[in-house]
């Protein structure tokens, strides 16, 4: 617990401040080695429950377990599988992300037609029933052991804007993944309008979702393949220019066979993406850089870019309709391709 961190460094005579001592963090003033004091935060591993305003845990537990610590983190986990990687650990990260992908559509298909003959309050018990299975699942689970001891080495701290400025070209990309974020969520967010202009019902908005996410398995797996032949900046382009296409066809779509069809490109587009920044940081990045490299793609993309997908589509869509909407996207994902281009061009093989 934190109270023990304050007392180890009070016994080493280390000056120490409660940052954010309720949730486990604690800045120690270490020697610099230019002189004088440099901060360091230490950060016991905890578990939370309950999020009443949405952000901030209602509750917290502090344990002496790595692995139940990383179970509350979202892109800590793909920094672990490229630790794991480089450490001798196969990991085919496309696989793992498709099979959750093939999950959710098997959800989404399911409720789609259960929601045609039952009130909406039956998703309640349904996903507390799935979130259990998920949980008993996930108790199994055991880390595989690392062969060395590297990971047990200090890293290097680096500010947020310390690795911006060493790396101008992944800012930019940070730019694209928002852009590309912000196309997608539109689609996701507002499915049901899309679907409605043409004519489809509640199971068509399942049967779409379906369609996008089953088709993630096979495509994510097929780059983990393939990155070892093209470059995660080949995959990034290629992925904003089936966005692209992608919402063309939503735009022009009048019937559910074509909005089907726009939903068969989710195998090109975010099927690609998704993976394609997990090993576009592990390239371009050095090591210690990784795991903020890995959190800044996932704040800029679906943190970012997705709040701006819901608020600004949500607008249009109030104001204009879902052709507005639709229409904001695909300049959005221009907007992403363009800038893939610009940050990836010498990312070649």
């Amino acid at each position: 617990p934190p109270d023990r961190t304050v007392a180890l460094c009070a016994a080493a005579g280390l000056r120490t401040v409660p940052t954010g001592i309720a949730h486990g963090t604690v800045t120690v003033l270490v020697p610099a080695p230019a002189g004088g004091r440099m901060p360091v935060e230490c950060t016991t591993c905890r578990t939370e429950t309950g999020y009443s305003d949405g952000r901030h845990p209602d509750s917290v537990s502090f344990t002496r377990s790595l692995a139940e610590d990383l179970c509350r983190r979202d892109f800590t986990v793909n920094a672990m599988a490229m630790d794991a990687n480089r450490c001798g650990i196969p990991v085919v990260y496309g696989f793992c992300r498709g099979v959750g992908s093939v999950s959710y559509a098997a959800a989404v298909l399911l409720l789609g037609f259960v929601l045609e003959r039952h009130a909406p309050t039956l998703l309640l018990p349904v996903f507390a029933a799935l979130t259990a299975c998920g949980l008993l699942a996930m108790s199994g689970f055991r880390l595989p052991e690392r062969p060395d001891e590297a990971a047990d080495r200090p890293a290097e701290h680096r500010s947020i804007a310390a690795v911006l400025r060493s790396h101008p070209r992944f800012a930019l990309t940070l730019l694209g993944c928002m852009f590309f974020f912000l196309t997608h969520t539109i689609s996701n967010t507002y499915m049901n309008a899309l679907v409605a202009k043409a004519v489809g019902t509640a199971s068509a908005v399942g049967t779409s979702l379906a369609i996008s996410a089953v088709l993630e398995l096979p495509a994510m797996t097929l780059v983990s393949r393939l990155q070892k032949r093209f470059s995660p900046g080949f995959f990034l382009r290629f992925a904003a220019g089936a966005e692209v296409v992608k919402f063309l066809i939503f735009y022009l779509a009048r019937s559910m066979p074509l909005i089907y069809l726009g939903h068969c490109m989710q195998f090109f587009q975010f099927a690609v993406y998704a993976p394609a920044t997990v090993y576009y940081v592990a390239a371009a990045l050095p090591e210690r850089d990784q795991l903020k490299g890995q959190s800044l793609i996932y704040v800029a993309g679906s943190g970012l870019g997705g709040a701006l997908g819901n608020l600004l589509g949500g607008r249009l869509l109030d104001r204009s309709g879902i052709q507005a909407a639709l229409l904001l996207g695909t300049v959005s994902a221009a907007a992403s391709l363009l800038t893939f281009c610009l940050s990836t061009r010498e990312d070649s093989r």
